[in-house]
């Protein structure tokens, strides 16, 4: 039997400087930080990115306990 394959896509950008797309809420938050700190978006945005990513637990979701 043939083999069922998914390919786990890379992202990838040709810029220097790679864009992201985020939520109003976020976008919100990032202005305030930066209206009060007066660093640029781009320095705020990877800072955070950096210590989440440092910080990050990842847990499983638990299963419904629905099931009889």
């Amino acid at each position: 039997m043939a083999d069922f394959i998914l390919e786990i896509p890379r992202y990838r950008q040709t810029d220097d400087r790679p864009k992201i797309r985020i939520n109003q809420e976020a976008y919100a938050v990032l202005t305030q930080i930066c209206a009060k700190t007066a660093l640029p978006m781009s320095q705020v945005a990877s800072k955070a990115i950096l210590f989440a990513a440092q910080h990050l637990k990842v847990k499983e979701k638990e299963a419904d306990s629905d099931e009889t």
